[in-house]
């Protein structure tokens, strides 16, 4: 039989004379290690109107979701706007720690002071030992009053 190094991470099996090579698996499932993903990439929250002053009756919302894919409890270390200018703010989380085939729902809410485009981006920090920190853009729009 050939030998080969522990490094190949192949399975060799012998099967009627024939050898059938089985990949295998995959290093984040074989260590048990979480993955974050979100849903969507990006966030374009639409037209708000600005008045001048916060005003939770004209501000707009949309649903974040952060997904645990891997195969070990993910955990959120911390979620940052890395704007202060506070057009944009985040829901409650209801909890820092997302089982495996888990998610949270984080909602993000657009309430604009000015008029004219807005942006933002949040900044999510997890326990993901490959993607450690992840960074949604969001957008909006600040209308003038009807």
């Amino acid at each position: 039989m050939r030998r080969l190094s522990a490094s190949t991470a192949l399975l060799l099996l012998a099967c009627n004379e024939s050898l059938l090579v089985d990949h295998s698996e995959d290093e984040g499932e074989a260590r048990g290690e979480p993955v974050i993903a979100v849903e969507p990439e990006s966030l374009d929250l639409g037209a708000a109107v600005a008045v001048g002053s916060p005003d939770d009756e004209l501000a707009v919302s949309a649903i974040l979701l952060i997904r645990n894919v891997g195969t070990a409890t993910l955990l959120l270390k911390d979620m940052d706007l890395e704007d202060d200018e506070g057009s944009f703010t985040l829901g409650a989380v209801s909890s820092p720690s997302i089982a495996v085939d888990g998610d949270i729902e984080v909602q993000v809410t657009f309430n604009p002071l000015t008029i004219g485009p807005h942006e933002d981006a949040l900044r999510i920090e997890s326990n993901d030992p490959v993607q450690d920190v992840v960074v949604v853009e969001l957008f909006g729009r600040g209308v003038p009053p009807s």
